[in-house]
Order: structure tokens, then sequence, then C-alpha cells
């Protein structure tokens, strides 16, 4: 119990605070990031296999989730807002109208999100036995998501950085004000 008190105590200083914003990034943004930049394909033992009725669910500012059996399947990747829907603007609408409420195959992988989490991640559907991606689409997303995590890596961490700059510059303006005033 005194060391509990101890890390409290820490926690609420300086350093403590500089500690927080740093596992905060960690935890929020660094491991999520950290997963897409390592994601590799799955071998042919990793792939699952589910069938069940198309829906689409919307999902509030994330865009449109595939759900099968009630089961939720995600075409995106696992940091921030990523978009989960399979098909690109231009498609989307034929394909939902062709797809929902049909009898269709998901090839699936589970794929790490957090720290103790994962997400079912699709790597191909099929109705009446044609695939509804394109050739190598699972590659090409993979390495979409494996670039773009990099920059969002260093945006992120820019304005972490912003932040517990903020945070040091109102410290010393309170600091020197309260000389100021003794």
């Amino acid at each position: 119990m005194q060391g509990l008190k101890k890390i409290l105590k820490k926690i609420g200083s300086r350093n403590g605070v500089r500690l927080m914003f740093l596992l905060g990034y960690l935890v929020a943004f660094g491991i999520p990031l950290a997963y897409s930049y390592l994601a590799k394909p799955p071998g042919e033992g990793d792939m699952r296999v589910s069938e069940g009725t198309a829906h689409f669910q919307y999902r509030m500012k994330q865009g449109y989730m595939l759900v099968v059996d009630g089961n939720n399947y995600t075409c995106g990747g696992v940091y921030l807002n990523a978009d989960p829907s399979c098909f690109n603007l231009k498609e989307w609408p034929v394909k939902r109208a062709l797809l929902e409420g049909k009898l269709i195959q998901v090839i699936w992988f589970r794929q790490a999100a957090h720290i103790f989490g994962s997400v079912r991640r699709v790597a191909d559907i099929r109705y009446d036995g044609v695939s509804q991606f394109s050739a190598g689409y699972l590659e090409q997303r993979l390495q979409y998501e494996r670039e773009s995590s990099k920059l969002s890596a260093v945006v992120t961490f820019f304005v972490m950085l912003l932040v517990l700059l903020f945070y040091e510059w109102m410290d010393r303006i309170r600091i020197r004000n309260e000389r100021r005033l003794n």
C-alpha cells in the first residue's frame, strides 16, 4: 500500500504528468499504429470461413460495418478512425444492394488491435462463389496501412509534444507568478 502511495505521489509531480502523457500516447496511438505497421498477410492456417446473412450496419462517423449472423467484421485498419467499409465510394451502393440480406461467405482472420483485443479482419467476401474483391486486395490494404501508419505516428507524436510543451509553458508561468506574489 505504501508503494502505491509513492507511485500516485510521483504521478502528481511534473515528471509524472510527462510520464502519463507518454503512457497515454503509447496505449492510445503507439501500440495500434505499431500493430498496423507490423501487420502481415495471414497464412492459410490462420484464415477462417463464416457463412451467413449479410447486413451492413452504419457506425457513427466510421462507415458501414459488415455484420454476419451477429458478428462484426471489418475491412479497415486497427488504428484511430479507420473506415471499416469494405468497398470504395463508387462501388459501395451497388455492392451493398447486391449483398444486403443475402447468404455470403466471409473469409477472415483475427488481427491484433490493442494490447488485449483483436478484430475480425475480412480477407474476402464471396457471394455465389464469386469474390467481391479484386486480386491482392488484402495485401494492398495492409501495405497502405503500413505506409499511412508512419505518417500517423509522426503526426500524433508531434501533437502530443505540442500538448506537453503547452503544459510545461503553463507550469512555468504558474511558478513565475507564485514567485512574484511571494
